[in-house]
């Protein structure tokens, strides 16, 4: 069984994760200091752009510091540059996003990697979008994505005979289960108040969405498609 942890959650996976796991702090909604101090223990961390100034601001090390420096300030640049960050800067006008030019960097690296991604929230909505697909699409070239979080909202990625568990220190508010692909199938969902078992969920037709939590266990699977199971703390 593969499993990762993110502060506050333990997920478990029927399959196993690729040991390589890095987290990439992006330029969205600034995680707290201590909840992404905890998400890097052992892990890599690569600041994408304005994600520098939120590893200065938690004294999270980068390993890598990668985008067009548009966002980013100056000084939080030269700080990653002092503490001996690898420094990857792009001309503003181009084709990728920031996150993009990251996630091809891991591709380009030819190893089995997680990914998971803090600062994907609180952004314009073409943003979050763009975000959440470019994780799906670095799917395609070996990059497993994990989830995309910090201590308000976290979305987790299954896909194709995944099963995942996931155990919470404090419950969410409310948890959705969102199709990812034109079609999701057998679907399901335990441990919530409305649960599912072999549903089909669609991408334009969204209907398994703000279910509750019975307990701290809830587990969730589908057998063909990319699923989101996505859980806020905030409503």
């Amino acid at each position: 069984m593969k499993r990762f942890s993110i502060p506050g959650i333990d997920a478990h996976y029927k399959d196993e994760l690729p040991e390589i796991c890095v987290l990439l702090v992006a330029g969205g909604r600034k995680p707290h200091k201590s909840w992404l101090q905890e998400a890097a223990k052992g892990r890599r961390v690569w600041a994408v752009d304005r994600g520098v100034e939120s590893c200065m601001r938690a004294e999270v090390l980068p390993e890598l510091v990668i985008g067009d420096s548009d966002s980013g300030s100056p000084q939080a640049w030269e700080w990653a540059r002092s503490v001996g960050a690898e420094v990857h800067k792009f001309p503003r006008d181009k084709d990728f996003t920031d996150l993009q030019l990251a996630l091809r960097q891991l591709v380009s690296l030819g190893l089995p990697v997680t990914a998971l991604l803090c600062g994907g929230w609180g952004m314009r909505f073409d943003h979050a979008w763009g975000n959440l697909f470019s994780l799906i699409w670095a799917s395609k070239h070996g990059i497993e994505p994990g989830c995309i979080c910090d201590e308000k909202e976290v979305l987790f990625f299954l896909r194709d005979g995944d099963h995942a568990e996931l155990e919470f220190d404090v419950l969410p508010k409310a948890i959705s289960l969102l199709s990812l692909s034109t079609v999701a199938e057998g679907v399901t969902a335990d441990g919530v108040k409305w649960p599912l078992k072999d549903k089909t969920l669609f991408l334009d037709e969204p209907y398994a969405v703000s279910n509750v939590p019975l307990g701290k266990k809830v587990a969730f699977g589908v057998k063909s498609g990319w699923l989101g199971v996505y859980c806020t703390w905030e409503i």
